[in-house]
């Protein structure tokens, strides 16, 4: 509510108010703004890790119950992977579990589809790298793609 006091108008904030905001990472390959320097005085800020592997097949199976249970750890562990090679700076897109999301609902909706034509609908954009294109093949390769 708005209080009228001697100078201004002053908005009293809600002591159970609360924000929930998703940030990308500041820098490429997002161009974010590094949402800690501009406004986390203002916030109890709080980073939120990539799930542990369990955590990433549970969510995928949320998305994609019909999905065979080695099909799920072989992707989730792949992704895994290719966030460490980010992290690490061998690679330079962090892919997410967002990636992973996309290529099991493509494979719950389409059951018939050859994984490796359901990879490719999703990682073809990085195609016109061919340094990355087979980095990314190496990952999918070792994880029994």
């Amino acid at each position: 509510s708005r209080k009228k006091d001697s100078s201004t108008d002053t908005i009293q904030i809600h002591p159970d108010f609360t924000v929930f905001v998703l940030a990308n990472r500041p820098g490429f390959p997002f161009h974010g703004n590094d949402f800690f320097s501009e406004i986390g005085d203002c916030f109890s800020s709080h980073i939120i890790p990539n799930p542990d592997l369990q955590s990433e097949i549970n969510l995928l199976r949320s998305y994609a119950p019909n999905v065979d249970e080695l099909v799920l750890r072989k992707i989730a562990a792949s992704f895994s992977n290719l966030r460490y090679l980010f992290e690490h700076g061998d690679i330079t897109y962090p892919y997410s579990t967002r990636e992973a999301v996309s290529v099991v609902r493509h494979i719950e909706q389409y059951p018939n589809e050859s994984l490796v034509t359901v990879l490719h609908n999703v990682l073809d954009m990085d195609s016109f790298n061919a340094k990355l294109y087979s980095q990314l093949a190496e990952v999918f390769r070792e994880h029994g793609f």
